[in-house]
């Protein structure tokens, strides 16, 4: 909502500032509100604005992910998978179920995963191969939602730039290049939380 939105950006300048959006999720996390306590896990758990803390990052993520967050049941099993909280594999697998059966894509292939290798759960090829047919019929349907989206680059919908800073196509036949360095040469790889 735009009140969340508000507490994250700086007017001025549109720039994150980490340290007052915490302080301000905590207030409203504090009040029950899940998508604040969703949000405060995540900055407890990458040290964003405060100093990380992976025993409150499980907590907020806890009651957020207990309230039905699926992006907080996600993240939940994340830390207990990648033992950045203790590691429990079961617990991982209790909570990649959890956001699989509520639709997470991304979910029901970590939960496949876990079926495959036999960690937290009893091993079954049979119940991995389940997992893995209903996360790629999820990734289809996204795929073909997002091919009847006009297309923009890329760069674009990856770094959060000033709206200045993101310049039209110089001609039609040749595309503007950001002169951002990191637009040119973006890291690509999966993230260990979610920040949806």
């Amino acid at each position: 909502n735009e009140q969340m939105q508000a507490i994250h950006f700086r007017p001025a300048d549109k720039t994150l500032d980490e340290a007052k959006a915490a302080v301000w999720l905590e207030k409203a996390a504090r009040q029950k509100l899940t998508e604040a306590q969703s949000q405060l896990a995540w900055h407890y758990a990458s040290g964003a604005g405060v100093a990380r803390d992976p025993v409150k990052a499980i907590f907020w993520y806890s009651l957020a992910a207990e309230s039905g967050d699926v992006r907080a049941q996600y993240n939940l099993a994340t830390l207990y998978l990648n033992g950045v909280a203790p590691m429990d594999a079961e617990k991982a697998a209790y909570w990649y179920g959890r956001a699989a059966d509520a639709g997470d894509g991304a979910a029901m292939y970590q939960l496949a995963v876990l079926f495959e290798e036999g960690r937290g759960v009893k091993q079954s090829y049979r119940m991995a191969e389940v997992w893995y047919e209903k996360a790629d019929r999820v990734a289809r349907e996204k795929i073909a939602e997002a091919e009847k989206r006009p297309v923009e680059p890329v760069w674009q919908r990856s770094l959060s730039l000033p709206d200045d800073l993101i310049a039209p196509p110089a001609s039609p036949d040749k595309e503007a290049r950001p002169s951002n360095p990191v637009a040119k040469n973006p890291v690509v790889g999966p993230p260990v939380q979610r920040r949806d």
